[in-house]
C-alpha cells in the first residue's frame, strides 16, 4: 500500500515551497491564473442590490416624467381653438404683392350680375385666374347691344396686349378716341396705347390659327384681336368659363 502511494506521488508531485508562504496559504488559492476562491462579502452584495434598486427607480421616474409631458402636450393641442390656429397661419402667411391692386371678382366663376350690365356699353373689370399657370390676368366684360339674356350680348377679353405687356383701354368717349388715337367712331372702341391699334367690339377678327373672334382690327398693325374669354349665363349672373 505504501509502495503504491509513493508511486502515485511520483506522478503528482507536491507544490514547490515558496519562501515566506506557508502551504496552508497556498492551498487557499484556486487553480493557476484564478483569483481568490472566496465569494462576495455580505456588504458588497448589499451595495450591488442598492445600486440596482436605485437604477430601477431612476428608470421608473424617467418614464413617469415622459408620460406627464406627453399628457400636457395632448391637452394643450385639444384645447386650442382651430379658428385661432387658422388665424395665426393667415397672419404669418405673406400676402401677394399685387393683392391690393386686383379687383375682388376673380374667374373662372361668377364675375358680374346681369343688372350691373343693364345698359349697353356698360362694363365690369375683373381678374381671370388661369388654371394651368395660375397667372392672374386683368380682364373686362362689356355689355353689347342685344338681348340681356344671351351670352352673345356680352364680350369678355383680357386687357393685356396679346403679344406685349401694354394694357388695352376700353374707350367710351369719342373725343378721347379721336384725339389720342386718331380714330372716329360712333360707339366705344378698344385701343392699344402702345402701337395705336383700335379694335371694334361689334366686328369679328381672325386669330393667327384662322379662328374668328370678336374685336375686329380697324386701325394699326395689331397681329390679332384681344384674347377672348368664354362666358355663360346662369340665372341672374354672368360666369367666366375659359380663356383662350
Amino acid at each position: 500500500m505504501s509502495d503504491s502511494k509513493e508511486s502515485s506521488d511520483r506522478f503528482h508531485p507536491g507544490m514547490p515551497a515558496i519562501p515566506g508562504v506557508s502551504q496552508q496559504s497556498a492551498a487557499s488559492f484556486g487553480p493557476a491564473g484564478g483569483g481568490p476562491a472566496r465569494g462576495i462579502s455580505p456588504r458588497g452584495l448589499r451595495g450591488l442590490i442598492l445600486l440596482g434598486v436605485a437604477l430601477l427607480l431612476c428608470g421608473v421616474a424617467g418614464l413617469w416624467i415622459h408620460a406627464q409631458l406627453n399628457r400636457h402636450r395632448v391637452q394643450a393641442i385639444s384645447t386650442t381653438d382651430p379658428a385661432d390656429v387658422l388665424q395665426n397661419d393667415r397672419a404669418d402667411a405673406p400676402l401677394p404683392a399685387s393683392s391690393e391692386a386686383l379687383p375682388e371678382r376673380i374667374g373662372p366663376g361668377k364675375i358680374a350680375r346681369l343688372d350691373e350690365l343693364a345698359k349697353p356699353w356698360s362694363s365690369v373689370v375683373f381678374t381671370f385666374l388661369r388654371q394651368d399657370t395660375h397667372e392672374e390676368v386683368p380682364a373686362i366684360i362689356v355689355r353689347l347691344p342685344g338681348t340681356a339674356e344671351r351670352s352673345s350680348s356680352y364680350w369678355a377679353f383680357s386687357l393685356v396686349e396679346p403679344y406685349g405687356k401694354c394694357q388695352l383701354l376700353f374707350v367710351t368717349e369719342p373725343q378721347k378716341l379721336a384725339s389720342q388715337f386718331g380714330y372716329t367712331a360712333h360707339h366705344p372702341m378698344v385701343a392699344d396705347p402702345c402701337n395705336g391699334a383700335v379694335f371694334d367690339p361689334l366686328g369679328m377678327g381672325v386669330r393667327p390659327d384662322g379662328a374668328w373672334v370678336r374685336g375686329a382690327i380697324v386701325q394699326g398693325g395689331a397681329v390679332r384681336p384681344p384674347i377672348s374669354i368664354e362666358l355663360s349665363i346662369q340665372g341672374e349672373n354672368l360666369y367666366a368659363d375659359r380663356i383662350e
